[in-house]
């Protein structure tokens, strides 16, 4: 059994509480109980709100407990009847931060006044992940073979068994139990690329969870969606809007899956880590992106030589990006397996379909011109790890398929201009434009028309919702990690008014810049 350890751990301890929306959502058997053992913190430590009793312990002689809405230890004000070395915090409103401080007497008549102890309450869903025995999940930086391979990333992830509960308030939404293989419970694993070597530096990773049992963690988000239970989910090490707003530009594009996500708290070990995004897998899944059995859903890979098996074209960028298996596993094919030759064969004589302009029954245009257009429409500067996931159904007629955009890191950077790899040939996308056949392109314009002014009002819409429920709760969530990692933050509402004068702009420049594609 894995034990709930909520010890303080270097500095920082966390339990949260939430708001329960007015959305319904499905609770467990424990209703209104809340799983965690109180909580007990010492000077300078910071937790986060669970609803539940916190005991601020100092460890001096009588003191007088001061309350205040800084870490100025100057100006706050003493709380009657608190001179005992333990002050309980029985609640902290939603959305805020609280410090307190003590100023003991000491021998000699000294008054000593203590660190700030730390208690927010963000009103995020809480991720709490519990590993066995406390295991923290490492892995080891992976450089490229030359110093012209692009990027850089890790191996070795350790995989650890672990218990996933996820929380609103006092109401438990979810509960993988303690692991199992096969039965309950979870791993958990560092994963990424870029991503996870600067969360190596600055100590906030990104991680796959892979639970024994398919659950969906995010139907308390949208109720009126599909169950979407699979085992494995992702928490990207950010807050930042763009992956909410890139997903939804992609479905407004109209590309076949898009993944589901929401901002939350993770603790892991009972160490706060900060807020992430969580969101579904790309995979080959029946809820996700169905295939047939002999299907594929390959990659174009710029951390190529860090699997164990890719493929090429013969483009001009193949010895840098390349072609790598998410389904089915390369575990099962090998150079010379007939299902690794059929579709490296396939990607090959669809390259050079599209190089004399006969690609029409190779790729599944409507797929092409929604991915580009997604990307057009939010700017995207990044040509080379922009994430290109390719499926093909079968190994039989079915063409080659683009799959949802994913990398949103480096959205609305190219103002008034078409995403980098529209015009350049790191990928296909150049070529398509400027093929003499022009079904490629009438799709895309076509797709433009039809899409432009949902874009325009959803995203508005979308934004302001997220600046409604979310916001301020990130923002309290960024100044905690300001404490803890030491990043400066920006407020989410100043990300928000960029983003609506983005999309203000540069669909008034795709007017025209459209329009003149020829």
């Amino acid at each position: 059994m894995i034990k709930l350890n909520l010890s303080v751990r270097g500095g920082v301890c966390i339990i949260l509480c939430f708001f329960l929306s007015s959305c319904i959502i499905d609770v467990y058997d424990e209703l209104n109980e809340n799983p965690f053992e109180p909580l007990v913190l010492h000077e300078g430590d910071v937790a986060v709100y669970t609803g539940q009793e916190i005991n601020l312990m100092y460890e001096g002689s009588s003191c007088q407990w001061y309350e205040t809405t800084s870490a100025d230890t100057d100006n706050g004000f003493a709380i009657l009847g608190a001179t005992a070395n333990t002050l309980t915090i029985k609640n902290i409103p939603e959305k805020s931060v609280k410090y307190f401080y003590c100023k003991s007497v000491l021998d000699g008549g000294d008054r000593k006044t203590s660190s700030p102890f730390t208690v927010a309450n963000t009103g995020l869903v809480q991720l709490r992940i519990e590993t066995l025995g406390g295991e923290e999940p490492t892995c080891k930086k992976s450089n490229p073979p030359a110093d012209w391979y692009w990027g850089k990333s890790i191996k070795n992830a350790t995989k650890v068994p672990s218990r996933v509960i996820m929380m609103k308030g006092t109401h438990k939404l979810y509960d993988s139990g303690d692991y199992a293989e096969n039965e309950s419970g979870a791993t958990i694993k560092i994963r990424g690329n870029t991503s996870a070597r600067v969360g190596m530096r600055t100590g906030k990773l990104p991680y796959k969870i892979k639970l024994e049992e398919k659950a969906d963690l995010l139907k308390y988000s949208r109720p009126d969606r599909k169950k979407h239970k699979d085992k494995d989910w992702i928490l990207l090490n950010t807050s930042k809007i763009n992956t909410k707003i890139g997903f939804l530009v992609s479905e407004l594009c109209g590309v076949n899956y898009v993944p589901a996500c929401d901002v939350v708290d993770v603790v892991i070990n009972g160490i706060y880590r900060g807020s992430y995004i969580l969101t579904e897998a790309v995979e080959e899944s029946a809820n996700r992106i169905a295939l047939d059995e002999s299907g594929y859903l390959i990659e174009r890979d710029p951390y190529y030589w860090n699997e164990d098996l890719y493929f090429s074209t013969p483009d001009s960028f193949n010895a840098v990006v390349n072609y790598t298996f998410k389904y089915p596993s390369s575990s099962l094919l090998s150079p010379d397996n007939e299902n690794f030759l059929y579709i490296q064969d396939y990607v090959r004589e669809t390259y050079a379909s599209i190089e004399i302009g006969s690609y029409e029954s190779y790729i599944d245009v409507d797929s092409f011109s929604a991915w580009i257009l997604a990307h057009d429409i939010l700017g995207t500067s990044d040509y080379a790890g922009s994430n290109i996931f390719i499926s093909k159904y079968d190994s039989n007629l079915s063409p080659l398929r683009m799959e949802c955009p994913w990398d949103f890191d480096s959205i609305f950077n190219r103002q008034s201009a078409f995403a980098s790899i529209h015009v350049m040939d790191m990928f296909w996308f150049n070529a398509l434009f400027s093929s003499e056949n022009k079904i490629f392109l009438d799709s895309y314009k076509k797709k433009y028309s039809q899409v432009r002014e949902s874009v325009l009002e959803k995203t508005k819409k979308e934004l302001k919702v997220f600046l409604t429920n979310y916001a301020e709760r990130i923002d309290i969530a960024r100044k905690l990690e300001q404490d803890i990692y030491g990043f400066e933050w920006e407020h989410v509402s100043a990300e928000i008014s960029h983003a609506e004068s983005w999309f203000e702009s540069q669909i008034l420049w795709l007017d025209s810049a459209i329009n003149a594609l020829q």
